[in-house]
């Protein structure tokens, strides 16, 4: 591509002979060369800019900062596009505190989420489920789009029982 710009001063080529600049050597047309000139002194055609910022180039680019394999990356990033990405609150083990009917906190582990389909053709939800001890236990399931977090389901205690005082003063 033959070069637009040249080194030197704008000004000095510029229909505008006014002196001095009135706009202090910051004129529009001044920006724009100046931006054109940077573009030109790179030695790079238009194709090498759309070659450098392909999606492959990016997505490795992305892949390689985030210290993820690229096709994991695209991998994610298909599903989450999909509506199949689930982010949780925290690792599978960790602590989370729910706020229970009750309005009391309590702590809970995070268990690694199931999979679960619903039957559309028959008039009733049917669910089992398996007691892990002889006297049943207490489950709590997160929505899947995450609007539990920050609203009933907290990391610490003290997150809940401050999201516990603000609904006790209706804020």
């Amino acid at each position: 591509m033959e070069r637009l710009t040249f080194d030197g001063n704008f000004c000095d080529i510029s229909q505008c002979r006014e002196l001095p600049c009135p706009y202090n050597n910051a004129c529009t047309q001044r920006q724009v060369w100046e931006k054109l000139k940077a573009y030109e002194d790179l030695g790079l055609e238009p194709e090498d800019y759309k070659r450098a910022l392909s999606a492959d180039i990016m997505v490795r680019v992305a892949a390689g900062a985030l210290g993820v394999a690229a096709e994991r990356l695209r991998e994610l990033a298909e599903a989450d596009k999909g509506g199949r990405v689930v982010v949780l609150p925290c690792k599978v083990g960790e602590k989370l505190w729910v706020i229970g009917r009750d309005n009391v906190p309590r702590e809970m582990e995070l268990e690694a989420p199931d999979i679960r389909a619903i039957c559309t053709d028959e008039d009733n939800l049917c669910m089992s489920m398996r007691n892990r001890k002889p006297d049943g236990f207490c489950a709590y399931r997160l929505r899947n789009d995450g609007a539990d977090i920050c609203k009933t389901v907290f990391l610490t205690r003290e997150e809940a029982e401050k999201a516990l005082e603000a609904m006790k003063d209706g804020r």
